[in-house]
């Protein structure tokens, strides 16, 4: 009969002495495995006191075609011991069950004791089942009965149990390598297999498991990690629901590997580690899951995670931290609730940093997320977004108590702070308070209360402004024009129209403003208080002035061509606009490329762009390359007469809003007057703006002011239709006051 292969005896690991990959040692003498090379042919022992049947057995094997191996005979027990441990050819060992010095199967178990010893094939007479299964499973790889036993039976069988025996070995030093590789990895290691049982581990696991509860049975081999994991979820602990499902998958298949932070913790110790399960190969089935340690790593970590989401200067949050709390809040929030932010910028904080310096603008910021802390509910979040902004998330249930905490930031931000010098400054704030709708996201909210705080501060700050429809039609339309800006600048969308400067008292046309319009494909003609802050908040406000002062040189050079002359052109400079370092440079190539030599470029700059970003050495090197500088809309600005003394103005544009109130206004013609007296000192030109009436013209005339400009003598038009209206002496002949021999 022909038995089942025996189950391999794995070798025990090398002591851990030995260290990984060392292999394990050798006995200098005794059989030779079956996958050791030599050029002998090999023996095979047979072990039988009837010296008349091994004979038999060993001419049966010769008769064998192709059979090379040798046939040696021991009669005893002893003697078949002997010779094994003597000899070091000897492959297979051929047993009969009835020896004078063994009883029965002892020596099956004597010869089968070692791993190493050749494969063990039972002949004999006895022709008993019970005794064929227990010497099968007491290590002989094949029982024969002598009566039916052939030479094919014979050759077969030593064939195959000295092929099961290199199979064996092959499995046996497999082990011992992947003991020394689990060894080897640095990291906490078990191997599960396809039911989710424990089969081996490695110290560094053994060590964690001890730590952990001092119990094999529930972390080392035999233990099954899965119901370990399994009863850790019913206790609460999340990480292992999510181990154990984790594991699930990877040994159903369904998942290539697995991996995640994981918490294993005690009472009396912090442990975290990074849990990876990777399968193991299908024909074996299981998984190995490695615990790589990263507990300092952790707490470094947690560490750098609080600084990285929170201001380093108040303590707040900062505006990742925000967003996150914010996209949670609105992911899962109660639709009864209303999540509202209300962003709080201060009012004139530049100045106190200026002024007073950074130190004192430092503790200001302190000082007011102190108070913010202090005026909100412990439920609500302050956080710092940058510079002096910070904003507050509200969780409630109506706007009357929403509107109470918004008010109530205004008041605490309206009080005056004390400062270490014993003064006393009094800033304020813009609030702007927005309400999330059902498809907002963090940033459309956060943009939405933005709105709201620039409309407070546009409506003469220290208020709080809630944004509404008509400012969230606003923002919108921003967003679509910031999104057109890029074929705005490429597809001549951009048109300039030229408004006239007059001279009073001639008559003559003085020169002629440049005013951009966008002409929008969907939106239509659109002036700039719509579009130029998008520029500006798009960083791109200095290609607009690059663009506009392209066309605005060319229309020059048109009307010099058709006229022989041409007036002075004007352009206007934002604050964005100084503050680029390519400024002169652009002005400078411009100039060159257009031959403008001759005075005739001017660029006017309001008074409070020159309030925020005033640099005498930019308006020096302007005013060098033959620019003429123009002031404008003076009077409503911050401008001193240090300002006006120092920096190289040519010109001054008083505001319209004063020349509207003249004839009605007694104050508003003592200012006027005023202004152009203190101009003129200053040997500057002056020019009224907003000029709609013949009063207005006479009056500023009579005032001595040198040049007008508003509807009554032509609103910005197209440069071929202001070109129409030049005359050949200069007369501008378009709308203006009756002149003598006029007729209209």
């Amino acid at each position: 009969m022909t038995a089942s292969p025996r189950p391999a005896r794995l070798p025990r690991a090398a002591p851990a002495a030995q260290g990984a990959g060392q292999a394990a040692p050798t006995r200098a003498a005794g059989p030779r495995s079956p996958t050791e090379q030599d050029d002998a042919p090999g023996t095979v022992l047979y072990v039988e006191d009837d010296l008349a049947f091994a004979e038999l057995v060993r001419e049966l094997l010769e008769e064998r075609e192709g059979f090379t191996l040798e046939v040696a005979v021991a009669t005893t027990l002893r003697d078949g011991l002997r010779q094994l441990r003597s000899r070091t050819d000897i492959v297979c060992v051929l047993l009969d069950l009835n020896l004078p010095d063994a009883r029965a199967l002892e020596a099956v178990e004597q010869l089968t004791a070692d791993l190493w010893d050749p494969p063990v094939v039972v002949v004999t007479g006895t022709d008993d089942d019970a005794s064929a299964v227990t010497a099968l499973r007491i290590g002989a790889d094949d029982y024969l009965v002598k009566r039916r036993v052939d030479g094919e039976q014979l050759e077969r069988a030593i064939s195959h149990a000295t092929e099961r025996q290199r199979s064996r070995r092959e499995l046996a030093e497999r082990e011992i390598f992947a003991r020394s590789v689990l060894e080897a990895i640095a990291a906490e290691t078990a191997v599960l297999d396809s039911q989710g049982r424990i089969v081996a581990t490695n110290e560094r696991w053994d060590h964690f498991a001890r730590s952990n509860d001092g119990l094999p049975s529930t972390c080392g081999v035999g233990a099954d990690y899965l119901a370990v994991c399994d009863r850790s979820a019913a206790q609460g602990h999340a990480g292992a629901a999510a181990a154990a499902r984790g594991i699930r998958e990877v040994l159903a298949g369904t998942r290539e590997m697995y991996e995640q932070d994981y918490d294993c913790s005690t009472s009396w110790r912090d442990h975290w580690a990074i849990m990876r399960v990777s399968p193991l190969p299908s024909a074996v089935g299981g998984a190995v899951v490695i615990h790589t340690p990263i507990t300092e790593l952790k707490r470094t970590t947690a560490q750098l995670e609080h600084l990285a989401v929170h201001d380093s200067l108040t303590g707040l949050p900062n505006r990742a931290f925000l967003h996150r709390r914010l996209a949670r809040i609105l992911g899962d929030r109660d639709p009864e609730a209303l999540v509202a932010l209300l962003v709080c910028d201060l009012d004139d904080f530049k100045v106190v940093n200026d002024g007073l310096g950074h130190q004192v603008g430092d503790a200001v910021l302190i000082e007011v997320a102190r108070r913010l802390r202090q005026s909100v509910r412990p439920e609500d979040t302050v956080a710092r977004l940058s510079g002096d902004e910070f904003v507050v998330l509200v969780q409630t249930r109506d706007h009357e108590s929403l509107d109470g905490i918004g008010n109530r930031v205004h008041r605490t931000l309206a009080q005056p702070i004390a400062l270490d010098t014993g003064e006393e400054i009094s800033l304020g704030a813009s609030v702007g308070i927005a309400v999330a709708e059902d498809a907002d996201d963090p940033e459309t909210l956060l943009r939405d209360a933005d709105a709201a705080m620039y409309r407070a501060k546009a409506q003469g700050r220290a208020q709080v402004q809630w944004f509404d429809e008509r400012l969230r039609e606003e923002v919108l339309e921003r967003l679509e024009l910031k999104r057109d800006l890029p074929a705005a600048l490429a597809g001549g969308q951009l048109v300039c129209r030229h408004q006239p400067e007059v001279r009073l008292d001639a008559g003559t046309l003085f020169s002629a403003e440049t005013l951009v319009r966008w002409q929008h494909p969907t939106r239509g003609l659109l002036p700039p208080n719509r579009f130029v802050p998008v520029f500006e908040a798009a960083g791109q406000a200095h290609q607009l002035f690059g663009d506009v002062l392209v066309q605005t040189l060319r229309t020059r050079q048109r009307w010099q061509a058709a006229l022989g002359w041409a007036p002075p052109v004007a352009v206007n400079v934002s604050a964005s606009q100084l503050k680029s370092s390519q400024l002169v440079d652009t002005v400078a190539a411009a100039i060159e490329h257009h031959s403008i030599d001759d005075g005739g470029l001017w660029l006017e700059v309001t008074e409070s762009a020159i309030a925020e970003a005033a640099s005498l050495e930019t308006f020096t090197q302007l005013h060098a390359l033959g620019v003429r500088l123009a002031i404008d809309d003076f009077g409503t600005g911050w401008s001193s007469m240090e300002r006006l003394s120092r920096f190289p103005w040519d010109l001054l544009k008083i505001d319209g809003s004063f020349v509207r109130q003249l004839g009605t206004e007694p104050r508003a013609a003592h200012v006027v007057s005023a202004t152009i007296a203190m101009a003129h000192v200053l040997a500057i030109t002056v020019v009224a703006e907003g000029v709609e009436t013949e009063q207005q013209h006479t009056q500023l005339r009579d005032m001595g002011c040198d040049i007008a400009q508003g509807f009554l003598y032509g609103r910005p038009q197209h440069a071929d239709a202001l070109l129409a209206r030049i005359g050949v002496d200069g007369t501008w002949l378009g709308a203006g006051p009756m002149r003598p021999g006029q007729h209209r």
